[in-house]
């Protein structure tokens, strides 16, 4: 008996970390920093994942490497094919295959992908149209910085892949995923400056 309760109380402390919404500060690979957070979604129980942070591009550039939707593979880690099935400038239907679990699961969806300015910044958001998980969201905002020569890019996902996970599990996964989208992003801009 005193095992199950051990083990029901080491399960319950290590979520406590996905159920606290404030943001928390993890370096990449360069040593800068990328705050996270996870955020609340009217009407889901799972949660946003959401990081920001600087990456040393002006924001033209930056939005240049987001609007490249059919090289999200080759981009972003997570993706294994991505490929634009019918676009109208920067307005596109794309399909995008991501697997997880060491490649044991392959999700995949057709998402309709917009791109606009608002509030001063430029937003490029993702929705799901079709696909093998029950709901998919993305939300890139990019601002740039007074000097012009770099951009805060903040990155919101909401994927709930149809899996029987608790909703902290998938929680804790958007926000770990959208640190890992903003790290390849910035490795990316790394190589293009």
């Amino acid at each position: 008996m005193k095992k199950i309760v051990a083990a029901g109380i080491a399960a319950s402390l290590a979520l406590l970390p996905v159920a606290n919404p404030a943001f928390a500060r993890k370096n990449d690979a360069r040593g800068e920093p990328i705050e996270t957070a996870s955020l609340p979604a009217d009407g889901f129980d799972i949660r946003w994942g959401r990081a920001k942070t600087v990456i040393p591009l002006p924001r033209d550039r930056v939005v240049a490497l987001l609007h490249d939707y059919g090289r999200y593979a080759e981009i972003f880690p997570y993706f294994r094919a991505s490929r634009v099935l019918a676009s109208r400038g920067h307005e596109a239907l794309v399909y995008l295959e991501a697997s997880l679990a060491y490649d044991s699961i392959t999700l995949w969806g057709n998402l309709r992908i917009s791109s606009t300015q608002r509030d001063g910044a430029h937003v490029i958001e993702a929705t799901l149209k079709r696909g093998n998980v029950n709901h998919f969201h993305a939300i890139w905002t990019v601002r740039e910085l007074p000097t012009g020569q770099a951009s805060e890019v903040e990155f919101k996902l909401l994927v709930d892949p149809n899996l029987k996970l608790p909703s902290s599990v998938i929680s804790s996964e958007n926000v770990r995923a959208a640190r890992k989208a903003l790290a390849a992003l910035r490795r990316k801009a790394g190589e293009a400056s």
